[in-house]
């Protein structure tokens, strides 16, 4: 390809969507950098295609667990794909369970 092709085109090194026709985009990219299809979930559009159109953090899942076992961590520790999960344990300790009750 011959480079002279891109001379005029814009840079998007700091970010920004470029256009060129309705259905094409272009851009150069330094060596390493990634371009996401308009499906993927890192894809910068789609917090708000996904949040009806707000901007900002999209919902997530999040699951508490507590365990009164440490073996039973990895256990708890298995959730559903994007789910969040806080593992907390409780050692078998009565002076423990005293403070937990005090608050």
């Amino acid at each position: 390809m011959n480079p002279s092709w891109f001379a005029n085109a814009p840079h998007y090194n700091q970010g920004g969507f470029p256009r060129l026709r309705p259905d094409e985009e272009a851009a150069i990219l330094h060596r390493g950098e990634e371009v996401l299809t308009k499906d993927d979930p890192r894809n910068a559009l789609n917090a708000v295609r996904n949040s009806g159109g707000r901007s900002g953090p999209s919902e997530v899942a999040v699951r508490n667990v507590l365990v009164m076992d440490p073996s039973m961590i990895a256990q708890a520790l298995a959730g559903s794909e994007g789910e969040k999960v806080i593992v907390s344990t409780l050692q078998k300790n009565a002076a423990t369970l005293r403070q937990f009750a005090r608050g």
